[in-house]
Formats: C-alpha cells, sequence, structure tokens
C-alpha cells in the first residue's frame, strides 16, 4: 500500500495568523499596520522553505517581506520620498527574489538571468529618478524596445538550428548503427 504524500496545510496556517493578528488588532491587545501581514506571510513562506523540500516558497517569501517592509518604512516616515521616485524598487525586490531563490536552488543558473535583468532595470531608474545618470532611460527603452524583439527572434533562430542540428547528428548515429 503506497502512502499519500502529506502536505501541510499552508493555507490553514496562514488563515490562522492573520485571525490572531486581525484578534488583537480588535481587542487592542496589539496595534499593528497592513504591512505586518505581508512580512508575516512572508516568513512564513520561509518556514515553509526551511521545513519542506519546496525551496521554491523563498521567492513568494522573500517579495512579502520586502514589500512589507518597504510600506512599514514609509508609513513611519524612515523613507520620504513619494512612491513616483520609489517605484523603481518593486523590480529590484523581484530581482532579489529570483537571486534569493537562485540561492536556494543553486543548479537552477536560468534564475540569475531574470534577476539581473530585473535588478539592472530597477537600479538604473532608480539612479535617474535621483538624478544619478546622465541620461534619461525611459526615452532610451521608448525608442528602441524593437531591439529586445529582434533580439529575442536572433536567439530562438539560433536555438532551433542548434538543436536540429544535435537531432540530425543522432539521427546519422542511429542509422550508421543499423
Amino acid at each position: 500500500m503506497k502512502k499519500k504524500d502529506k502536505k501541510f496545510p499552508v493555507g490553514g496556517l496562514i488563515l490562522i495568523v492573520i485571525g490572531v493578528l486581525f484578534l488583537t488588532e480588535s481587542l487592542d491587545i496589539l496595534s499593528f499596520h497592513w504591512s505586518h501581514i505581508l512580512i508575516v506571510l512572508g516568513a512564513l513562506f520561509f518556514v515553509i522553505a526551511f521545513t519542506s523540500s519546496d525551496k521554491g516558497a523563498v521567492f513568494p517569501g522573500t517579495i512579502l517581506l520586502l514589500i512589507g517592509l518597504l510600506f512599514i518604512l514609509k508609513s513611519s516616515h524612515i523613507i520620504y520620498d513619494p512612491w513616483y521616485d520609489l517605484w523603481p524598487l518593486f523590480p529590484v525586490i523581484v530581482g532579489l527574489a529570483f537571486i534569493i531563490l537562485f540561492i536556494f536552488r543553486p543548479g537552477d543558473w536560468g534564475l540569475l538571468i531574470p534577476g539581473g535583468i530585473l535588478m539592472f532595470i530597477g537600479i538604473v531608474f532608480l539612479a535617474d529618478n535621483y538624478g544619478r545618470i546622465g541620461f534619461n532611460p525611459g526615452y532610451i527603452i521608448s525608442r528602441y524596445w524593437p531591439l529586445i524583439l529582434i533580439i529575442i527572434g536572433v536567439k530562438l533562430l539560433f536555438d532551433a538550428k542548434v538543436n536540429r542540428g544535435v537531432k540530425e547528428s543522432k539521427d546519422d548515429k542511429i542509422d550508421m548503427s543499423q
């Protein structure tokens, strides 16, 4: 008889934690900001990642934790800048989530590509918002974005040619052995 794969009821745990937070708020035991929920949920995803084989839970955990922290810092006026200057932090946070996921899954090198791209884009726009670079990245992207399509198209054609060459060489080996 096979054992059923019992998974931890994450949804139940999340509902209990949120319920406890709201109950302590309504009974005037604890006062919390709504962004505390994001931090608690992010921490729960990290607990799941550390206690199970599902290391992918660090991705939403990182995003929720860092966005919750950003909102707390903004609402307590530690960060006082307007959101139109801070928006590039969001792609940086998602990029960091990819990098942290790579740390938990070191063999998956593909995670570094979107992580690096998102962090680079966020840092460039953040530097532009604070006048640290001498060019307008928004103008450059709006003008030259079709180059991204061209590069992706060339890569797809190149990959198809390489894969077709590998398949043909495998077919040649099979024909030679008969």
